[in-house]
This record gives structure tokens, C-alpha cells and sequence, in this order.
């Protein structure tokens, strides 16, 4: 199996704050349905959604994908080791400014909190949040054990990311997704583990849709509690009970785009 990598490696960037945007090649499509804005999760790279941009391309939706700040391939600064949830959101909220134009702002994992806290401050069209890190103060969210916060903290190793990323997958396939994963900020993590991080759902008024995967550590997403986040957003749950949690990376990997699009196109 493939996962697009080349094909990420092939778009147009540019930077954007601290981050950096990969775009596709329908970006310009202005007369279309809205650009939707793809945001990783920890330890990720907007290399995750290789296979997305493609299909995106394809169909001449517009697309873009998100390196936050010190992900993909980004150095990592003196500064990164204490970059938090709202430090990496202002990323999602420059590159919102840079393209111009009210997204479909999708965030997986962690990256899920990251875009629900930079919806404060953006306009938007949709809100997806997938296999999603809770809001802080979501009722009888799950906290976890946290990580010193003195060093970044490494990426799992190779049987470890593909049991927790890529089940499906298997070591063997799985490698070449587990070689682009980066080292991690322990106050980024600290932030969801101790559900340091509430969101002002108030400030918020796009429509919203969970998607939760059905193989997914329960440890890190209890039974209900993805359904409960698209709930405090004010949207329905997709549940996906064959998918990774990085299903964008899965066998049938056009699942979890087809929720989104559908979602979109039937107007809930």
C-alpha cells in the first residue's frame, strides 16, 4: 500500500507563522465548495493526508494541509518544549488568514483540540473534529497520565506507533508513515492529558461533525466520549467501527473523507 507521500512532497508550500501549508492543486477554485483546511495531530505532519490531498485534487475540491509549528520537518526551537495547545492553534489561525476565505477546518487527535480552540477566533464553515482530544471541560472526559515537562518527548517506536496508529496496517507497511513522526512537546500533550485546555464553544458558530474510529485505544477514548465531543460542538458522531485511529492512513482510507464530504453535502 501507498500512502501519497510523493505526492505531498510535490505540492506547492508555503509558510505560514510558525507553520507551514501544503496546497493542493484546486486551492484556487474560489467558485467551489469550501476549501477544507486539514490539521494532524501530536507527533504527525500534515504528511498524514497525502491520500486526501490527492482525492481532493482529483475532484477539484479545494484543499490544504497544515504543518504546525516544529511537525513534519520543521525545526524545533528552544521555544517548542513549552509550546502548548494555544501557542500551535495560532498556527491554525494564521494560515486561516492566509488563505483567505472561511474553511472547513477538520483536526484529528490532538489536533482536534487545537482547531476547536482556534475556532474561537476564525471564521468558518464546518468544524470536523476526528478520533478527537476532548475540550477541557467536557463532561466526564477521561484525563491521563502526564510527562515531564523538561525535554520533548519522543515518537513511539515502530511496533508501538503501528499497534496504536495504524492497526490495520501492520509494522512492515506501516514504517515508512513511522519514520516522518516527530518529537512532540511534553506541554502540547500535558495540555490534553490533563485537560488543561477548555474551549468557549460560545465563540463558535459553524456546524459541526465528530467522527470517532472504531478501533482506537480505549484507554485514550472511552466508550461515548468522541460522540460527547461532537455533541459539546453541536453536531452528530460519525462512527467508523473498522477504522485506525489515523484512518485518513487506513486500507480504506476514503472512508473517513466521505463522511466529511457527505456531511457537508447533505446540509446537517
Amino acid at each position: 500500500m501507498e500512502f501519497a507521500l510523493d505526492y505531498m512532497d510535490g505540492l506547492r508550500v508555503e509558510r505560514v507563522g510558525d507553520g507551514r501549508l501544503f496546497l493542493g492543486d484546486a486551492i484556487d477554485n474560489a467558485d467551489g465548495p469550501p476549501l477544507v483546511l486539514l490539521v494532524h495531530g501530536a507527533f504527525h505532519g500534515a504528511w498524514c493526508y497525502g491520500l486526501w490531498m490527492r482525492e481532493l485534487d482529483r475532484r477539484g475540491w479545494p484543499a490544504a494541509a497544515l504543518d504546525i509549528r516544529g511537525h513534519g520537518g520543521l525545526a524545533q526551537d528552544d521555544a517548542f518544549v513549552a509550546a502548548g495547545v494555544r501557542d500551535m492553534a495560532a498556527d491554525i489561525v494564521a494560515a486561516g488568514r492566509e488563505l483567505g476565505r472561511p474553511p472547513i477546518l477538520c483536526g484529528h487527535s490532538l489536533g482536534a483540540l487545537l482547531v476547536g480552540v482556534a475556532a474561537e477566533d476564525m471564521d468558518l464553515a464546518g468544524l470536523v473534529l476526528m478520533a478527537p482530544s476532548p475540550p477541557g471541560q467536557l463532561p466526564g472526559a477521561k484525563a491521563l497520565p502526564t510527562v515531564p515537562e523538561t525535554d520533548v518527548i519522543a515518537p513511539p517506536e515502530l511496533a508501538t506507533a503501528a499497534s496504536k496508529f495504524f492497526p490495520r496496517l501492520g509494522a512492515a507497511k506501516a514504517a515508512p508513515l513511522v519514520e516522518r513522526l516527530t518529537s512532540e512537546s511534553p506541554v502540547l500533550l500535558n495540555d490534553r492529558m490533563a485537560l488543561r485546555v477548555p474551549v468557549d464553544r460560545e465563540k463558535i458558530s459553524a456546524r459541526a461533525l465528530s467522527i470517532s474510529a472504531g478501533l482506537d485505544d480505549q484507554d485514550l477514548h472511552p466508550p461515548g466520549q468522541d460522540a460527547a465531543v461532537g455533541a459539546f460542538y453541536g453536531g452528530p458522531n460519525q462512527h467508523l467501527p473498522n477504522a485506525s485511529h489515523c484512518f485518513m492512513c487506513d486500507p480504506d482510507w476514503d472512508a473517513g473523507l466521505e463522511a466529511i464530504l457527505n456531511w457537508w453535502q447533505a446540509g446537517y
